[in-house]
């Protein structure tokens, strides 16, 4: 089946009428009116956005803090010091060993804070955290190596004992 179609009317050879040149300067005033009012609200949602990834970095990088440092008082200080209060009638060994896994932890933990997305906000708190938790692992290490010196019975177990306290204020 063929389908006839109809043509258009041929113009009319017509031009618009010419705009006056006020109507046309009104026309290009509005315009431009409207495009920078139009940047003006892009460049206000374009900050907003980038404040509230900000905000949102900031808040993310402090639960994180706040997690990794409650984790090293729960799993690594306070088992650390209740472990050094009651060492009588413990080997010397099996404490030593324990010392030496709240060590490791304190490690995970180090490496868990250096793995953290820093906001440039934060970076000389980020190197202070990392300095509090490597100097806790630090003290921790030294009092595993300290330990059986200070659980022994000889005369050396009374100036290891002085060193493990010493130590036991870096470790808090």
């Amino acid at each position: 089946r063929t389908e006839v179609r109809q043509r258009r009317p041929a113009p009319s050879g017509r031009r618009p009428p010419p705009i006056d040149p006020q109507t046309l300067m009104i026309r290009r005033a509005v315009a431009l009116g409207v495009a920078v009012v139009a940047v003006i609200l892009l460049v206000v949602i374009v900050k907003g956005c980038v404040d509230s990834q900000a905000k949102t970095a900031l808040k993310t990088y402090d639960r994180n803090v706040a997690r990794i440092a409650a984790a090293s008082d729960s799993e690594v200080s306070r088992p650390l010091f209740t472990l050094l209060a009651h060492t009588a009638g413990k080997q010397p060994q099996d404490v030593n060993t324990a010392i030496d896994n709240y060590k490791v932890t304190a490690d995970q933990q180090i490496k868990q804070a250096e793995g953290l997305n820093t906001p440039d906000e934060v970076v000389e708190a980020q190197r202070d955290f990392l300095l509090a938790l490597e100097l806790r692992r630090d003290a921790v290490s030294r009092i595993a190596g300290l330990i059986q010196s200070a659980m022994s019975r000889t005369p050396s177990a009374g100036g290891a004992i002085a060193k493990v306290a010493g130590q036991i204020g870096r470790a808090s």
